[in-house]
């Protein structure tokens, strides 16, 4: 077992890491954008990216989970002939009945569900991008498979190192502004678009068979009807939003939403490596005991991770805020530790969803997220009108607790991880006495950053605040954890003996 978790650790290391450079070029366009653009065109660029976001799932058909699935039920030879199906069907199916139907129809439609985002250029950029976005499905899910982490990372890191110079290059040198960001994301797209159709054409024989396609749509059209209501949730704030406030306040959340975005971003990142982890586990036939114990344990971690580092963005929020945004966009503070509640159980989702997936029960998956999708419907449209961002922020936070308990009761009947619910509360329980005090120290530091007009004295302030909060997490999260006895003894042997390790003679002899 401990063989085992290593190895899923150290895939997930690679992924953590070039996802983190991914996120960290994403981010270096949010100072830039939100200072070249102004606010109103933000806000449009942010109602224009959750439509992209909605439509790349449609486009999709939910395949990444397909491939995944049935990979390690076939030969090589089979396994051509098999995804030689699927990709047919993800190419043409949506392109027949979507893509050239919205591009040519769609004026209407999204010219009533969103006056002030232009239908052309805007959305039919958006269109034909989160089309092309799906020609990576197949070649990313094997290289994940295959445990090819470098690889993948060095593509995608490519690919949005690429588009961050491309879009800078737009809107600072030829002043595009919004529209030069859409039109680099279309252009890396097709771009990148070539290369994964060559890598996709080696990999698969393009023999189309009707048992397959059956398949394909059998588990596939639950699987997306769920995943379409769970990226309308993921999207309904802003889409609900700009109904009933103005495109600055919708920047604000969104600024929001971005920071935010780091934790499922974190986790994803680690399930990139969990779910070939756990379905090449499972289909083992071995003693599935123990890897019900391994899996509890591998999740026990993350979590670990996970609460570290809620407790970092929600300690330092502000100086966060002030230098990927800038000081009008201090407002999205408080609705930040709202939306970062609520992305705790929506990342987390992807764990505790395996066993319906593996039972291939997916129409479960389909209520519970439709259910979820109704739930956040109604809070918005009640919460909205009363409390504006936030009420849209409680409103998604309610609602991905709700499918998060409804999909973890659900998924252990049909295959049962082993939680340590007892540590988890304790974890839980720590974080919040640690984010609970940072907050405390955290008074006055809003005002600080509206107030102080010198960069000097702004940056003492800040560094003398930060010390006492990287203090009170590097130190006080550990030892809290150790105090609540949420370390089992094989766990504290291993600290201890981590702890005691001899230097390197090189560094003894200095």
């Amino acid at each position: 077992m401990r063989t085992r978790l290593i190895g899923f650790f150290r895939s997930s290391v690679v992924y953590v890491v070039g996802m983190f450079v991914i996120r960290a070029s994403g981010l270096i366009t949010m100072p830039i954008l939100t200072r070249y653009l102004p606010k109103e065109e933000y806000g449009l660029l942010s109602v224009a990216n959750s439509i992209g976001a909605f439509l790349l799932t449609l486009f999709g058909i939910g395949s990444a989970e397909y491939v995944m699935r049935f990979y390690w039920e076939k030969d090589d030879e089979g396994r051509k002939k098999f995804f030689g199906s699927f990709i047919l069907i993800l190419l043409f199916l949506p392109l027949m009945l979507f893509v050239m139907p919205l591009t040519l129809l769609g004026e209407g439609i999204f010219g009533t569900l969103f006056r002030e985002v232009p239908f052309a250029p805007y959305i039919v950029l958006v269109i034909w991008a989160s089309w092309l976005q799906n020609l990576n499905i197949l070649p990313y899910a094997f290289l994940k498979i295959r445990n090819q982490a470098k690889r993948y990372v060095a593509l995608t890191v490519s690919s949005t190192v690429s588009n961050v110079g491309l879009t800078l290059l737009l809107v600072i040198v030829f002043s595009c502004g919004a529209l030069g960001v859409l039109a680099a994301k279309f252009a890396l797209a097709a771009l990148f678009g070539v290369y994964f159709i060559v890598y996709t054409r080696r990999e698969v024989r393009v023999d189309f068979s009707a048992g397959d396609a059956k398949l394909f749509l059998t588990f596939n059209l639950p699987l997306l009807l769920s995943q379409l209501c769970a990226s309308f949730m993921h999207h309904a704030d802003v889409f609900i939003l700009q109904k009933y406030v103005s495109l600055e306040v919708v920047a604000v959340y969104s600024v929001a939403l971005s920071i935010a975005g780091l934790v499922p971003f974190f986790v994803r990142a680690v399930n990139m490596a969990w779910v070939p982890f756990f379905y090449e586990n499972v289909c083992r036939g071995e003693d599935q005991e123990d890897k019900r114990v391994m899996f509890g344990y591998s999740i026990d971690y993350i979590l670990l991770v996970v609460m570290f580092l809620i407790c970092g963005m929600i300690s330092f929020r502000y100086e966060l805020t002030y230098l990927l945004a800038s000081k009008q966009y201090l407002g999205a503070c408080e609705v930040l530790i709202v939306l970062i509640v609520g992305c705790i159980f929506d990342s987390m989702m992807g764990f505790s969803a395996r066993g319906i997936l593996l039972a291939n029960r997916n129409i479960l998956f389909t209520a519970i997220t439709a259910s979820g999708t109704l739930i956040n419907i109604a809070l918005m449209f009640v919460l909205v009108r009363r409390l504006g961002m936030y009420g849209a922020a409680f409103a998604t936070a309610a609602s991905f607790l709700f499918m998060y308990a409804a999909t973890h009761i659900a998924s252990q009947k049909y295959y049962g991880i082993e939680y340590h619910y007892g540590r988890i509360a304790r974890l839980f329980l720590t974080a919040v006495l640690i984010a609970g005090t940072a907050m405390i120290l955290d008074q006055g530091t809003r005002a600080a950053i509206e107030n102080t007009d010198s960069l000097t004295e702004l940056a003492r302030t800040l560094a003398e605040r930060g010390f006492l909060k990287a203090a009170l997490l590097v130190i006080g999260y550990p030892v809290l954890l150790w105090i609540s006895g949420y370390f089992n003894e094989r766990e504290k042997a291993f600290l201890g003996r981590l702890l005691r390790r001899p230097a390197p003679a090189g560094r003894e002899a200095r």
